[in-house]
């Protein structure tokens, strides 16, 4: 008896929305029979949350970081029109402005940023009614307004290590993109040469694009790498190139970057990732972002 079903309804249903935008919608609930009821109310929230753990001894200290970007709550119904929400079925209509200055939703490994609509039935003397719906936010980056963007990617080195298994001589990496900046589902066209001027078989080479994400809270910092995608050539032969010749490196939908947010740092990173016999790679990698241009040798342990 009472409310059987609340719930949110967005008005038209967007997959995606943008700052600065207005959602609309409805909240609808089903009552079988006259309930009493202090208000139909509906909540939007923006916010952003970092939250990590180390071990320290037996104990375990949380890094935890906050930030709210918006919150507005509306009443959509009020006892004070009836002393009880009639039986039947209700719609009330809600709309809201997004703000311009917000972040894109984004979901980390130990931090995130969501934009939730919430609706709550409010029942004196007992258990609220309450449905939570979460939508997508994001915040475009127009390549056309950066430089940084029209900057080459470049990797040219000569790679020299070698590893207990096995030895090897240099392979000559020689790879570059026309452009750091790439628009969703276009991407890289991959140019260059590599070339193994060693003894041993270089397994394969991969050109990768990696999201770089850090986190910070309570003056610490925490890190973390995921791969975006990948374009693998090879077994090299010694003495062998192969040529990487406009080889699209097409990019899947990801966050463009996590402007107005303070507690987290996104960034994109482009490798070249050789593959030596003994299973460990080791490659180079160059920034996308201008302020990170200067090459440096990373050491990975898997792809």
């Amino acid at each position: 008896m009472g409310i059987e079903d609340i719930s949110v309804l967005l008005e038209p249903h967007q997959d995606i929305y943008f700052p600065g935008q207005a959602v609309m919608g409805q909240v609808k609930v089903q009552s079988s029979s006259d309930t009493s009821c202090r208000a139909i109310l509906v909540e939007f929230k923006g916010k952003a949350k970092v939250h990590w753990t180390v071990k320290e001894g037996d104990n375990t200290k949380h890094f935890i970081s906050r930030e709210r970007y918006f919150e507005f709550n509306t009443s959509l119904w009020s006892s004070h029109f009836s002393e009880k929400l009639p039986s039947g079925n209700h719609a009330w209509p809600f709309n809201f402005q997004l703000p311009f200055n917000i972040p894109s939703s984004f979901e980390g490994t130990v931090g995130y940023i969501r934009y939730s609509i919430k609706a709550n039935a409010d029942i004196p003397m007992g258990v609220d009614h309450k449905k939570k719906i979460f939508i997508s936010i994001n915040c475009p980056f127009d390549l056309n307004y950066s430089e940084a963007a029209k900057v080459p990617l470049v990797i040219q080195t000569t790679d020299t290590s070698c590893c207990l298994c096995c030895v090897k001589g240099p392979v000559d990496i020689n790879v570059k993109c026309e452009h750091s900046g790439a628009v969703v589902g276009e991407g890289y066209r991959v140019r260059g040469e590599v070339t193994n001027n060693g003894s041993k078989v270089v397994g394969s080479t991969v050109v990768a694009l990696y999201q770089h994400v850090t986190y910070h809270a309570e003056n610490h910092t925490e890190k973390s790498e995921s791969l975006v995608v990948k374009l693998t050539k090879g077994p090299l032969a010694p003495g062998d190139s192969f040529f990487f010749e406009d080889e699209p490196l097409v990019v899947p939908p990801v966050v463009p970057g996590l402007q107005h947010c303070k507690i987290m740092r996104l960034r994109y990173v482009f490798k070249c990732l050789p593959f030596l016999p003994c299973l460990t790679y080791e490659g180079y990698s160059l920034s996308e972002r201008k302020d990170d241009d200067e090459m440096e040798r990373v050491d990975e342990d898997e792809l």
